[in-house]
């Protein structure tokens, strides 16, 4: 069992805290969750995180608690109970301090709140959000317990196998994190492994890393909608897309930390397997989703569909999803969109589609000068020519 503590105003018989708690129980893959009202004093939530199992000993490695559900708005207490006079980020940051000092155990915080809480405690105040392995919305309980369980599940377990890494740093400890051969490791970008050796052995900047920097983001790692569009495969209409994804999966599927729940591809290593498995000597990139198709195809029994250019865009070799609407991309027509302020070098380029484009001109705040002037002569163009591309 993986015992995760919510601490929420609402976990009182009935409340919304403990309904919830109930449901990602009921969903399985091992996860208990218990609703704790906070008190008056963080210190009571603190001793309870650095309590251990029963038959531990004092060893915090065996700490019972493996995971904390944090809602922002702690201070709607029933009548007559102590009122805290602290929220959910004031909570985490002192966790975090005490995990950085060595007196509490390293295990995954996760914002769980309502988008009404969110706006008003946190806004576009992004500064709280590494404090979190993980931000959920309380209505994604309702619509989708499995995958918030495993995700939970799978952060737990992601902390322990980094916690237990007992390998020298360098080149070894790299290899066992990322499990991933040493050979493959040193072709990364040098400064991604700068970046994460320096994260040192903190459990939880290491994991911070790993999914804001590789797992969150298609760069080294891609995942299944961006695979599928590389290799020109519409996964809808592709009754054995699962068998092609399966082969993949042992050859080039990540295996590390967050696996489970973030499932994704190095890419290298497709590269790879295009050349030596497929025995296609021209570059994905180069060729047209009907070419790749051929490629795959060739003495192999599959059953795929090559992907359809949209209605409304153009081009063939598709590339990535559009960040609006995900609907594939060939980069040649869509336009690139500028970098956030934290973006790495080996994170991809976004990019809108052609349509998606001529769509949200003037609401995409990352569009280039260049591509909104662009964009803004073809709808021009289009308006004198009498298509709805214009309006």
């Amino acid at each position: 069992m993986t015992l995760y503590i919510l601490l929420d105003d609402e976990s009182h018989t009935g409340g919304t805290a403990a309904t919830l708690a109930q449901e990602l129980q009921e969903a399985g893959h091992g996860l208990q969750v218990e609703a704790l009202m906070p008190t008056s004093d963080p210190g009571d939530l603190l001793e309870r995180l650095s309590a251990p199992t029963s038959g531990s000993g004092s060893s915090r490695s065996g700490c019972a608690v493996e995971g904390l559900l944090l809602d922002i708005r702690l201070d709607q207490v029933p009548p007559n109970t102590s009122r805290p006079h602290f929220n959910g980020l004031t909570v985490a940051q002192e966790i975090r301090t005490q995990q950085t000092l060595g007196r509490l155990h390293h295990i995954p915080l996760v914002r769980f709140s309502q988008p009404a809480i969110v706006d008003k405690y946190v806004g576009n105040d992004t500064t709280s959000l590494d404090l979190f392995d993980a931000i959920i919305l309380k209505g994604e309980v309702v619509e989708q317990a499995d995958r918030v369980a495993l995700l939970l599940v799978d952060l737990s377990r992601g902390y322990k196998t980094i916690r237990n890494l007992d390998v020298p740093n360098g080149e070894e400890w790299l290899s066992a994190l990322l499990a991933l051969d040493t050979s493959h490791v040193l072709r990364l970008d040098e400064r991604l492994l700068i970046q994460l050796a320096a994260a040192g052995r903190l459990t939880h900047e290491v994991a911070r890393y790993l999914l804001r920097r590789l797992l969150e983001r298609p760069g080294v790692l891609v995942d299944e909608g961006t695979l599928a569009i590389r290799l020109g495969v519409d996964m809808e209409r592709s009754a054995d897309w699962a068998m092609l994804r399966a082969e993949l999966e042992q050859k080039c599927g990540y295996t590390g930390p967050f696996g489970e729940s973030h499932a994704r591809w190095w890419w290298m290593l497709v590269e790879d397997w295009w050349l030596d498995d497929i025995g296609e000597q021209r570059p994905l990139r180069s060729l047209s989703a009907q070419q790749r198709m051929r490629s795959l195809m060739n003495g192999r029994d599959f059953s795929l569909a090559p992907i359809q250019s949209p209605s409304g865009s153009r081009g063939e070799r598709f590339w990535m999803p559009c960040a609006r609407t995900g609907e594939p991309v060939d980069p040649r027509y869509g336009f690139a969109l500028a970098p956030l302020p934290r973006d790495d070098v080996w994170m991809d380029v976004e990019y809108l589609s052609h349509r998606a484009g001529l769509r949200f001109e003037r609401t995409e705040t990352r569009l280039r000068r260049r591509d909104r002037e662009k964009i803004r002569a073809l709808k021009a163009a289009s308006r004198l020519a009498g298509g709805a591309d214009g309006e």
